[in-house]
C-alpha cells in the first residue's frame, strides 16, 4: 500500500529526526524531488497517492540523508540566493551566510584601504 503525500512527510519527517535539525524541509525537499513539482504541490494535494515506483524512490532518498548524506548530494541539486546549483558527491557544498556576515564583511572591505594607509 502506498502512502499519500501528507503521511509520507509525516513519516520521514519522523525517521529523520535523529540525523537532521530540519527532518521536515528535508522529507519535503526529497519528496518534491521523487515528485518533480514545485512545493505547491505539497500543500494543494495532500492527499494525493505515490505509486509504487516514487514510494521506493522516496524511502530510499531517506534511507540515504539517515547516513548522513547531504540533501543536494541526494537530489543532484542545491538553492543557493535563489539559483538552483547543479552538484554532484564531490562538489563542496554552498552554505547560506547570515547578513550581518554581509554586513561584517562590507565595513571590513571599505576600512581595507585605510589599513594599508597606515
Amino acid at each position: 500500500m502506498t502512502d499519500t503525500i501528507e503521511s509520507a512527510v509525516s513519516r520521514a519527517t519522523l525517521l529523520l529526526q535523529s540525523s537532521s535539525d530540519s527532518a521536515k524541509l528535508d522529507a519535503q525537499v526529497l519528496l518534491l524531488d521523487v515528485l518533480q513539482k514545485p512545493r505547491s504541490y505539497l500543500f494543494s494535494w495532500p492527499e494525493q497517492k505515490l505509486t509504487p515506483q516514487q514510494q521506493q524512490l522516496f524511502e530510499s532518498y531517506c534511507q540515504r540523508r539517515l547516513t548522513g548524506e547531504p540533501v543536494a548530494h541526494i537530489t543532484g541539486t542545491r538553492e543557493f540566493w535563489s539559483l538552483p546549483l547543479q552538484v554532484n558527491p564531490t562538489t563542496l557544498i554552498p552554505v547560506q551566510i547570515p547578513k550581518h556576515w554581509l554586513n561584517i564583511r562590507s565595513v571590513y572591505l571599505y576600512l581595507w584601504p585605510l589599513k594599508c594607509l597606515i
